[in-house]
């Protein structure tokens, strides 16, 4: 996958274009969502006591965090937030605790639930891209240092192409896959540790990590130095896709809830994407093979019965 060598004048303005036509979109309907939200958290923050979380699902991107977050939310003694990604660890932390809190349920309704199934109920809060970002982590175990953290991960070829493939879809990427591969490590030269100082850099940080967020070895390990091995849930993505009943079955143990059935376990939030084509799942390959090799020294994913 060669990049022409001059092209680097046309890859700058390519990236300038997206981030105008991208960028700024975005941010426009996120601080629109945002003000609707807070509205009606001020009024969820007057009403009493929450019952805030301390499950997190905390990643990977495209990985099947959304069909987990819609089979938790089914169980009984599983509370979610009003909004699947409430971003408080990685973009609202600013807000403060009370607007976090505001988004779960109130103590008094999670205990009149608890009266009603006769067991203890347990919030959680699924935003993938806590797993990433290079605060979240630390935020989190300030807290709750008891967290119990479920990261599904899934073949990081495929998760770049397929998160390269959202991008381009919700317009955010004006580059070709080649040029948007290649102009990663130029839009976000430490992407493990920087999250970005400015709007722009934060919005690259977010959408153009294709492959330093298929670096599984780096942020696992950032997890682990921080959180011990028994409160975190490995879970391969795939094993979630072809066998959701038995994976399920996993994440019940380990959240210590009781075995729960669905009715079905249909995916979502799954995109329709042009086929990875050979000599781009190639040139992926080579470039994350260090981290897939590492991964093995750094952590095993957790069986699946």
């Amino acid at each position: 996958m060669a990049q022409d060598a001059g092209s680097a004048g046309t890859l700058e303005q390519s990236v300038d274009t997206a981030i105008f036509r991208g960028h700024f979109s975005e941010r426009f309907q996120r601080q629109l969502s945002l003000t609707k939200r807070d509205l009606r958290l001020t009024w969820r923050r007057l009403s009493g006591a929450r019952k805030g979380p301390d499950i997190f699902v905390i990643g990977a991107q495209k990985a099947g965090t959304t069909s987990l977050h819609d089979y938790m939310s089914r169980h009984p003694q599983l509370l979610p937030p009003i909004v699947k990604e409430v971003h408080y660890f990685d973009q609202a932390y600013g807000k403060g605790i009370g607007w976090y809190n505001a988004h779960f349920p109130g103590a008094d309704a999670a205990r009149a639930i608890e009266d009603r199934i006769g067991a203890p109920t347990f919030a959680f809060d699924t935003t993938p891209y806590y797993l990433f970002h290079p605060h979240a982590s630390e935020r989190i175990r300030r807290y709750q240092p008891n967290a119990r953290l479920i990261a599904l991960l899934r073949d990081p070829v495929q998760r770049s192409w397929s998160h390269y493939r959202y991008e381009k879809m919700r317009g955010f990427e004006a580059l070709e896959p080649e040029a948007a591969f290649a102009a990663e490590a130029v839009r976000v030269p430490d992407p493990h540790h920087v999250y970005g100082d400015i709007a722009a850099a934060r919005f690259m940080h977010q959408h153009y990590t294709y492959c330093a967020r298929s670096e599984y070895d780096v942020q696992v390990e950032r997890w682990l130095g921080i959180f011990p091995r028994e409160q975190m849930l490995i879970l391969r993505a795939e094993d979630l896709f072809s066998r959701p009943r038995e994976t399920l079955a996993r994440v019940w143990r380990f959240l210590g809830v009781a075995h729960f059935e669905l009715d079905d376990y249909g995916s979502l939030n799954q995109g329709e994407y042009k086929k990875l084509p050979e000599g781009i799942a190639g040139w992926l390959g080579n470039r994350l093979a260090p981290s897939i090799a590492r991964c093995v020294e750094v952590f095993t994913p957790d069986a699946v019965d």
